[in-house]
């Protein structure tokens, strides 16, 4: 009698068992790529360790001078282009910061996205506006031709957001476009690279992203 009530102890603490085993899984959180489109959808994690250099200050010259540096304009060429192609005034007597950010590609590439920013009078670690934006090759690697689209966007005075969506190529010439956009809430940064006579291999990249000065 003992041993049959014993038994059935032991087949009722199983199935409980069993039953907490079940639920844990079914009810466990799901990880791996969530919807992207807005703010809080991007990852808090990734948030938290994009990385980011902040140049020290600089004047509109030096900062059109870096941009045609890393570009290959004539000075002439990058002054019409720095701020995303739009008419602006001349800017000289404002101060300016480059923010690079590393982004990966592959396991093996990686491009900096650099961020030419005006900066507040006063106080260079409040972005009052973001002039222009451009892809860099990381130090060693030689960059290559990217054929998409770059949005940034300014979140107050001290966030920036942005997608990079596109592919790069082994070969080819890209030809960069751009513009400024003002949008309800935030301006809007749109560049649109465009390769020709292109390789046919490419790497696919999907960067959506907050960083925060």
């Amino acid at each position: 009698m003992k041993n049959a009530v014993y038994q059935k102890v032991l087949v009722i603490v199983a199935v409980i068992c069993l039953i907490f085993a079940a639920a844990s899984l079914l009810f466990r959180p799901v990880r791996g790529n969530q919807p992207i489109g807005t703010n809080e959808a991007i990852s808090e994690k990734k948030q938290n360790i994009a990385q980011k250099y902040v140049s020290s200050s600089m004047t509109f010259d030096e900062a059109v001078n870096a941009f045609a540096k890393n570009t290959g304009m004539s000075p002439d060429k990058a002054y019409e282009s720095f701020f995303a192609g739009n008419p602006k005034k001349n800017g000289t007597e404002e101060t300016y910061r480059i923010i690079d950010v590393p982004v990966e590609v592959t396991e093996s590439y990686g491009v900096l996205l650099k961020l030419f920013c005006q900066v507040q009078s006063g106080d260079d670690s409040q972005i009052s506006e973001i002039c222009t934006a451009q892809l860099a090759n990381k130090e060693g690697t030689a960059l290559k031709p990217f054929n998409g689209d770059i949005k940034v966007w300014l979140r107050g005075n001290n966030a920036v957001e942005y997608v990079i969506n596109g592919d790069f190529f082994n070969s080819g010439t890209a030809v960069v476009a751009g513009s400024l956009g003002q949008g309800e809430e935030d301006r809007e940064l749109f560049i649109r690279s465009v390769v020709h006579d292109s390789s046919m291999n490419a790497e696919y990249l999907y960067e959506h992203n907050k960083i925060y000065i």
